[in-house]
């Protein structure tokens, strides 16, 4: 029984573990647009708004109404109590043929509608922007952690103990070793500081797509630099056209305040058939038999008064447009000017990772050339201890503005309604 228990553990711990899938941008965003419950209620109320539309629709069409009707009733003839009934059907027609509020409520709902549409596909840009950015703060800090793990694993933990092998040894003083320690230790609270980071990251980007749980992303090789890009020119963005619906929103309350006023036809037409009792005719002196009627015809409603509501309605809605004009006014001249100042912005932010790559590139080689010193048996430990730190910091630094530069990068396109899938080869980092 010992046996087969073992030879089964074996057998089950000899088997290949599943491999992990390693997701990129265009795998994420996949699963975000079938999983993200936000798009999905985007949507569903898409749809809502379509089902309104031909309801409205459906206002304008003829109206058909049948109608019928029954009623016992006692009568008292030549001195007796009868009991009688009379029954009768009637089939309406009305037909609206000038209505202007009902033409103006359609244009506000199909214009709610489009504002629906339009409205979803920025919550897609939306998603797409928040997706890009959170990829980049979980590379970055996924490489971080790479960084800091590979300088301890490699050199700092044995460095370290060297410091404190001469320090209790007396032959350096403890103000020799001190800075190199400490700094050390600074590097040590950093990397307890980005494990829990990485994970929260992760933890992000699975809310965010919603799938099965992400455990593992595409990074690039710490040693990358992104290109400038020379940022193509804005097109009407999503924002602009809602700002648009939004207006025209406005502009259609305030012509369904002015349409109250306006009179409204229609045609109208009616068939009705009536049969009542015997004792009922004779009664009423009516000769007996079945009754029916039609009639057709046009009905005028104009209104003539309605205690000022309408004017005093109108006037709000007037109002209401002009602030929202004053407010779309102030977002427009906000974003030109951020659009035009971009390239300025991520210029700047290029040079200073420019700056930070050549700064690293000179500690590289101080590093490089300490350790070929120390192998050739010229230079101690802490001449070796020095340009390691100073390494890995500036290693950092230089990631850093590499993904600032990047998310930077991201945001401006998105701000100028050019951030969708076509621009994937260009968003990720290789």
């Amino acid at each position: 029984m010992k046996l087969r228990i073992v030879t089964i553990l074996v057998f089950t711990l000899s088997q290949p573990l599943p491999a992990q899938s390693v997701e990129d941008l265009r795998s994420l965003w996949q699963k975000l647009k079938a999983n993200n419950p936000e798009l999905q209620q985007a949507e569903q109320d898409l749809a809502q708004e379509e089902s309104k539309v031909a309801s409205q629709w459906g206002a304008l069409t003829p109206s058909l109404t049948l109608r019928g009707e029954w009623s016992p009733s006692q009568n008292q003839l030549d001195g007796n109590l009868e009991s009688s009934s009379s029954r009768s059907a009637r089939l309406q027609l009305r037909q609206a043929l000038v209505d202007r509020t009902a033409w103006v409520q359609l244009s506000q709902q199909q214009n709610l509608r489009t504002l629906r549409s339009r409205l979803a596909e920025k919550l897609r840009h939306d998603m797409m922007l928040r997706l890009v950015l959170t990829y980049y703060e979980t590379q970055e800090a996924k490489l971080v952690a790479n960084i800091l793990e590979e300088a301890f694993q490699k050199s700092l933990n044995s460095l370290e103990a060297q410091a404190y092998q001469v320090l209790e040894a007396g032959v350096r003083s403890p103000r020799d070793v001190s800075v190199y320690l400490l700094q050390i230790s600074q590097l040590r609270l950093r990397q307890r500081q980005v494990e829990p980071r990485v994970r929260e990251r992760f933890r992000s980007l699975n809310l965010l797509v919603s799938s099965d749980p992400i455990t593992d992303i595409q990074v690039p090789d710490r040693d990358f630099q992104p290109e400038i890009r020379d940022l193509p020119a804005a097109q009407v963005t999503v924002e602009q056209a809602i700002e648009d619906l939004e207006l025209k929103a406005r502009d259609l309350q305030v012509d369904l305040a002015a349409s109250r006023l306006w009179p409204r036809l229609s045609l109208f037409g009616e068939w009705s058939r009536s049969t009542r009792s015997p004792a009922l005719d004779v009664l009423q002196g009516n000769a007996p038999g079945e009754v029916r009627d039609s009639s057709l015809g046009l009905a005028l409603e104009v209104p003539l008064w309605s205690g000022l509501s309408d004017y005093y309605q109108r006037r709000a809605a007037v109002q209401g447009r002009e602030s929202i004009r004053f407010k779309v006014s102030g977002m427009q001249r906000e974003r030109e000017a951020l659009i035009g100042d971009a390239e300025a912005r991520l210029h700047d932010e290029y040079a200073r990772l420019e700056e930070a790559t050549r700064v690293w590139k000179q500690a590289k080689k101080l590093r490089d050339l300490a350790r070929q010193r120390q192998d050739a048996g010229l230079a101690s430990f802490d001449d070796i201890l020095g340009p390691e730190i100073q390494l890995i910091e500036l290693s950092i630094t230089r990631l850093e503005a590499s993904f600032h530069y990047l998310k930077s990068l991201a945001a401006e396109f998105h701000r100028r309604g050019l951030l969708d899938e076509r621009q994937f080869e260009l968003l990720e980092t290789k």
